[in-house]
């Protein structure tokens, strides 16, 4: 009986707390007004310290301190009722302070990653009619376009892996700003920046009403910011162009979904995992699916014939050699080295673990193809994100701006069990920073950290899914 009791005061207590939550915030815009200066306050300080690999403890503690903000914004806003007449204020307040804080960090050297010093280099090679595909970056034949700005980069003894959109990109980039880092920094924020906005546009096509929660979810995280605006990594010109292929897909027209589509995948290849998944929505909304690889393969075809033609298989031999040599953070390899069986990571296990992630998205794809309910766009987002959550707990190399990827779909589809723990982890990912530029940092101990709250989260959605769908089962056989 007091058991009972107990638990009536707990639910009226955290329906009160509710309550006085969605009355408060709903109606007061300062809530989300210092919790966006509180953002603004620590990139500040971040940008302050400048040389983040030299700072790496300080830098770290600075991003968890924003994630812990940032989560707290959208537990928030997923609690509370804003009203329709005020959505669009309170989302052009998120806007701002996402735009703010992307400005801030773009004067931060980029010294957590050196890919933005292989991109400017690419794009040099282009503006001066050499072809980034021909040599190695490191070639003597391209010694004459060598200055202190080129720098060092890692992997100079390698072709480069970036496909033709990206090539034109950096060659575009190079051209306005020459050896100025700002250049790509400034423009890779601000196309991360119009990604936001269209992902509350589409987010609304989705689910004919606007979601302060989605929109922060983007906006706000504190990875995009820091990934796009210090580092001026690529993925934010391929999500673009994804954002914009999926708003033509929702529309039903087809064929310009297509063209940005590959457009996306040509500009970096992840989008490619995502190809049978649009294929099978496309026909499943009656298009003619002959068609759209005819035009898939021919854009395809465009674009990567010159490429061959000029320089052989050097793209296709680079990006294998990477797949099966290139090892950073890894999830699965870590915990069956360490825990399971005591080995050294070599090409053998990688391929091994490639073949196990290629069957198990085979079979997702597979039963997505030939499912024989008509799915809506909502249930497009959800497998996008399965695949590629699968493809990074089997990847030998997790790189942090490559859980952009993830919270693009996490933002499409909303905060709940499923999202939940990816999102969770890209906030831990950043801890993977620290043996990289510390040798005082215990590995092992960094990775669990890292990991275990994503795998927890994994297992609590799955075990809660397996317990309501048995009690369905139960109730209907009574």
């Amino acid at each position: 009986m007091k058991k009972c009791q107990m638990i009536l005061m707990n639910e009226n207590f955290t329906r009160r707390l509710n309550y006085m939550l969605t009355r408060y915030v709903s109606s007061n815009l300062s809530v989300y007004i210092i919790l966006g200066f509180i953002q603004l306050i620590i990139y500040y300080n971040i940008y302050l310290l400048q040389n983040l690999s030299t700072n790496i403890s300080e830098y770290t503690r600075l991003f968890l301190l924003s994630f812990i903000i940032y989560f707290i914004s959208i537990v928030i806003s997923s609690k509370i009722n804003v009203k329709r007449n005020n959505m669009k204020l309170f989302s052009i307040l998120v806007f701002i302070f996402s735009g703010i804080c992307r400005a801030i960090l773009v004067f931060v050297e980029p010294t957590l990653s050196e890919d933005i010093i292989r991109y400017y280099w690419d794009g040099k090679l282009l503006v001066n009619g050499v072809n980034p595909y021909l040599f190695r970056s490191s070639a003597h034949e391209l010694d004459w376009l060598r200055n202190a700005a080129s720098g060092h980069h890692d992997f100079q003894n390698t072709f480069t892996v970036y496909p033709p959109i990206a090539q034109l990109f950096f060659g575009f980039i190079y051209l306005i700003s020459s050896d100025n880092f700002l250049g790509i920094k400034v423009t890779t924020a601000s196309i991360d920046f119009i990604n936001g906005v269209l992902i509350t546009i589409l987010f609304l096509r989705i689910y004919n009403r606007l979601s302060l929660t989605s929109s922060i979810i983007y906006c706000w995280s504190p990875l995009l910011i820091t990934e796009f605006s210090i580092s001026g990594h690529v993925d934010s010109l391929t999500i673009f162009f994804l954002l914009v292929s999926f708003l033509f897909l929702h529309k039903h027209t087809f064929k310009s979904s297509t063209v940005l589509y590959a457009l996306s995948c040509w500009t970096k290849f992840f989008p490619l995992f995502l190809f049978p998944l649009i294929i099978s929505y496309m026909k499943k909304e009656g298009e003619n699916v002959k068609k759209i690889l005819l035009l898939f393969s021919s854009i395809s075809i465009i674009l990567l014939f010159p490429v061959f033609i000029t320089s052989g298989f050097n793209l296709i031999n680079q990006i294998l050699w990477y797949h099966t040599h290139i090892v950073y953070n890894p999830s699965i390899f870590f915990f069956i080295k360490n825990f399971i069986w005591n080995f050294q990571i070599g090409q053998q296990m990688i391929l091994f673990m490639r073949i196990l992630f290629l069957g198990v998205y085979i079979a997702i794809v597979t039963k997505y193809f030939y499912a024989k309910k008509q799915t809506d766009f909502s249930d497009l987002m959800f497998n996008c994100l399965y695949v590629l959550g699968l493809y990074f707990i089997f990847a030998a190399a997790v790189f942090q701006w490559y859980l952009s990827w993830i919270i693009l779909f996490c933002a499409l589809i909303g905060l709940n069990k499923k999202t939940l723990p990816w999102i969770i982890f890209s906030g831990t990912v950043v801890l993977a920073y620290l043996p990289q530029f510390s040798t005082k940092c215990d590995i092992i101990r960094i990775t669990l950290i890292e990991y275990l709250p994503l795998y927890f989260l994994l297992l609590f959605a799955m075990s809660y899914k397996f317990i309501s769908s048995s009690n369905i089962t139960n109730k209907i056989r009574r």
